[in-house]
């Protein structure tokens, strides 16, 4: 006796057919991979990665959705991702003794989160959703064979980490 009562399909009223949405499935997440490759191609940081490079972040990155005002990275926590922005605007904002302070604005391509990930220092700012967001995450583990296999990426993180660290000093 059957105890678990079938999904009606058009093709075959009371059945549901595993196998297509078994496809369907993997169209969908290779799809997404495409998306996450086209994006992560456009950004400088990335350019020294070949094709293959590109596909083995993209393997190991997700997409993230914020609401208005969220926070996704607070001042002074430990991190290890990298965030790329993939739609939205982001604040930075840096604790000062009267408050926050707003010094940088993130859009559709910048990137955050590399010093923590580089270095294993505490953040250091804030970093909060202006409206509804969606991020592209890549972890230091999935990243990490990505930068012992291309030195040239490593470089570019090191140029942008000493960019920025100026650019907080002043």
């Amino acid at each position: 006796m059957n105890l678990v009562a079938p999904i009606a399909t058009l093709e075959h009223p009371g059945h549901i057919d595993i196998a297509d949405l078994a496809a369907t499935a993997e169209a969908h997440h290779q799809a997404t991979i495409a998306d996450i490759e086209r994006a992560i191609a456009k950004i400088e940081l990335f350019h020294p990665l070949g094709p293959e490079l590109l596909h083995e972040v993209a393997m190991h990155t997700e997409r993230r959705l914020y609401a208005h005002h969220e926070l996704v990275i607070q001042q002074g926590d430990y991190g290890e991702e990298l965030f790329i922005v993939e739609k939205g605007e982001l604040e930075v904002l840096i604790d000062v003794h009267d408050g926050m302070q707003h010094v940088a604005t993130l859009k559709r391509g910048d990137f955050f989160g590399e010093m923590s990930l580089l270095t294993g220092e505490q953040r250091r700012a804030t970093v909060r959703s202006d409206g509804e967001v969606s991020l592209f995450v890549v972890s230091k583990d999935s990243l990490q064979p990505v930068l012992e296999a291309s030195p040239d990426l490593a470089e570019n993180m090191s140029a942008v980490l000493a960019e920025r660290e100026l650019a907080l000093r002043n």
